[in-house]
């Protein structure tokens, strides 16, 4: 897959799951939380963190918005409205951004129904999991 933007310099997966609740193909509201103890990102994000976006895997720039953000807590959620899942995939794949010393405020007012969780993948030789849920 291509880079969205060569002006952001990180990315990483975040898995989106979709069975609970039954989930097939349409489009879903989803909210996840990027760990605190996550200190690549939050050494590498803008005080406002404007540079933290989320994309489809498709390269296309998801419609979100940033639930909670506080900076030196180190709290940050975000939302993504009506993501749309094709071919009942039961884990759907989107990408964070982040780390972009010019980025501008791109996130859009919704609020979420019923969001599915987000979880973001720290790779590591035995894998890390991190929920949202903290």
């Amino acid at each position: 897959m291509s880079w969205y933007d060569s002006n952001w310099k990180e990315r990483v997966p975040v898995s989106i799951d979709i069975t609970g609740g039954g989930g097939t193909s349409g489009t879903y509201d989803v909210e996840l939380t990027v760990p605190k103890d996550w200190d690549r990102f939050w050494d590498n994000i803008r005080s406002d963190a404007f540079d933290a976006i989320l994309v489809s895997a498709d390269n296309q720039l998801l419609t979100f918005k940033r639930s909670s953000f506080t900076y030196s807590t180190r709290v940050l959620s975000l939302a993504i409205d009506n993501l749309a899942v094709d071919n009942n995939d039961a884990i759907h794949l989107v990408w964070l951004y982040f780390n972009n010393s010019s980025a501008t405020d791109l996130t859009s007012s919704f609020t979420p129904s019923t969001p599915k969780q987000g979880l973001i993948f720290l790779g590591t030789p035995n894998g890390r999991i991190v929920s949202g849920e903290r």
